[in-house]
């Protein structure tokens, strides 16, 4: 719809449009209102050999070139850890998943988990289900196709400071994130 506003002193045309639960009214900017982009862009600046060759230290230091010269390694703990928990759960297999006290959720107090689960490259048509105890269970949380990637967002009861995962055919890969948690 079209319509007439007044803003900054001037009549101008603009386009009443509803867009989500707002309304949006685009118009036209008179030819004295545009700024030339020149005005945002940033003063030049003058780099000297000595800031450009820290620079490029700086970067190759933080890239780990230089600690490999040096004979030092790096230990990713988290890509380990991630590695760990990513381990592929067989046919009808239930695992354990401690979660007190790991992922932000306190040792002791928390009634429920809010997870991210991820089901990945399964080797048949599964369903995976987050429970509060091992066997089989009769809802699921996740259904994967073979060689699908599903995410799903959970919230799991805590019993014992444990949650149980279950995948039901196949083998699968599984990432779990802690979101939140809920307390008594």
């Amino acid at each position: 719809m079209r319509s007439r506003l007044a803003l900054r002193g001037r009549d101008r045309l603009g386009l009443l449009r509803p867009v989500a639960e707002a309304l949006c009214i685009p118009h036209l900017h008179g030819g004295d209102e545009i700024r030339s982009p020149a005005e945002f862009a940033p003063p030049e600046a003058e780099v000297s050999e000595e800031e450009m060759e820290g620079a490029l230290a700086l970067r190759e230091t933080m890239a780990g070139e230089r600690l490999k010269d040096l004979g030092h390694t790096l230990k990713d703990h988290y890509t380990d850890a991630l590695i760990e928990v990513s381990r592929k759960l067989g046919p009808a297999q239930s695992v354990a998943l401690p979660v007190a006290g790991t992922g932000g959720v306190p040792a002791t107090g928390a009634s429920a988990v809010v997870l991210n689960v991820t089901a990945t490259n399964a080797t048949a048509a599964t369903y995976l289900a987050a429970t509060t105890r091992a066997g089989t269970p009769t809802v699921s949380k996740i259904n994967l196709l073979p060689g699908g990637t599903v995410p799903n967002l959970v919230v799991v009861p805590v019993v014992d400071g444990q949650i149980f995962l279950y995948n039901h055919a196949g083998s699968t890969g599984v990432i779990v994130d802690v979101f939140g948690y809920c307390t008594n």
